[in-house]
């Protein structure tokens, strides 16, 4: 009788986690600054909304566990064109992770953010195996490690259609590094991009056209064939 009254409570506590509400954690969710509807399901499937990213759904990934961490995949989708998933989890070793990150967003998901003003540029980005990591006991909004591809499609300034380029982004110790190379465009470009731990951004290397209307807004900009630029942020 002890033997199936034991094996009753091990069930019943493997129940009662694999069912604990999504909820318990909402208080701890809104400390980052998410604004966030309803969590529903559970911590290891569920969902909710975001009104600027859209749907976003979580399933908990047991093979995480083989890796000695806590992993989940996510899943946020604005439109059918425009969505990004990612794996997520902490290790052992108290490093939050996000892993495997590919998708599809617009300029006006990012405008809605503040990351760009209005009005001066639209495009697609494509993001292929993003990888990043924080140290969860003194979190930021800015990675210690930042790799992977993101691709920028259609790029559209001040009514100038610009072409594809891409980032290669390789950062370490909260200092972001991106290399931009284009892929069918009109600005030929080679350029190194750094973001220092001051915010400020640091963008050098060459850039070339041929097309007339684009050479003429360069020269309105002080651009020549060689860029230096430095903006505090």
């Amino acid at each position: 009788m002890k033997k199936y009254s034991l094996l009753f409570l091990v069930f019943f506590a493997f129940f009662l986690i694999a069912n604990l509400p999504a909820n318990l954690f909402a208080s701890s969710v809104r400390q980052l600054n998410l604004n966030i509807g309803t969590l529903e399901g559970s911590i290891w499937q569920g969902h909710t909304y975001n009104p600027k990213l859209g749907k976003i759904d979580w399933d908990f990934s047991p093979l995480g566990l083989l890796q000695a961490k806590l992993a989940w995949r996510v899943h946020i989708e604005q439109t059918t064109q425009q969505a990004l998933e990612f794996d997520i989890g902490i290790n052992i070793f108290k490093q939050l992770q996000l892993s495997n990150a590919t998708g599809t967003l617009s300029s006006t998901t990012l405008k809605t953010f503040a990351v760009l003003p209005d009005n001066i540029a639209s495009f697609m980005v494509q993001i292929d195996n993003l990888d990043a990591s924080w140290d969860a006991d003194s979190f930021s909004t800015r990675p210690n490690s930042l790799q992977g591809l993101v691709q920028v499609k259609n790029l559209n300034i001040l009514g100038e259609h610009l072409g594809n380029y891409q980032l290669h982004i390789n950062s370490e110790n909260q200092q972001l590094v991106a290399a931009i190379t284009e892929t069918n465009a009109n600005l030929k470009t080679h350029l190194k991009a750094t973001l220092s731990l001051s915010n400020l951004l640091n963008v050098e290397g060459d850039i070339e056209t041929s097309d007339q209307n684009m050479r003429a807004l360069l020269n309105s900009m002080g651009i020549k064939n060689k860029i230096v630029f430095k903006h505090q942020l």
